[in-house]
């Protein structure tokens, strides 16, 4: 890994990758449509995302828009975590926890 990208970078999104291998996947990437997104920060996170497909890594600014191919887009989509709320029993005899799915990461396509 660069130094640069060890200690962060002034793009928007950087290609971080250590391996000659990973030729193949990063050709793939490259070779899908391309989304532009923008990931905002929160009131408690404002660093970057990291986001790997097959082990060919971004590192995504927030609070840009930037370009990412459509499984980086996909990777987003399908990471989720789930959440629960209670609902007080019918009988009234303590709660129930009832899961729900929301996006970890939030993002807008922009195109």
């Amino acid at each position: 890994m660069k130094d640069e990208e060890k200690k962060g970078t002034d793009k928007p999104v950087s290609e971080v990758s250590e391996s000659m291998d990973l030729a193949a996947t990063a050709n793939a990437l490259h070779g899908q449509k391309q989304y532009t997104i923008l990931i905002p920060s929160t009131q408690d996170d404002k660093s970057d995302v990291v986001v790997g497909v097959n082990g060919y890594v971004y590192q995504i600014q927030r609070d840009k828009p930037v370009k990412v191919p459509e499984s980086i887009v996909s990777v987003l989509r399908n990471a989720k975590m789930t959440l629960y709320k209670t609902q007080k029993r019918e009988d009234g005899e303590g709660v129930d926890y009832i899961p729900y799915d929301v996006n970890r990461i939030a993002f807008h396509i922009m195109e």
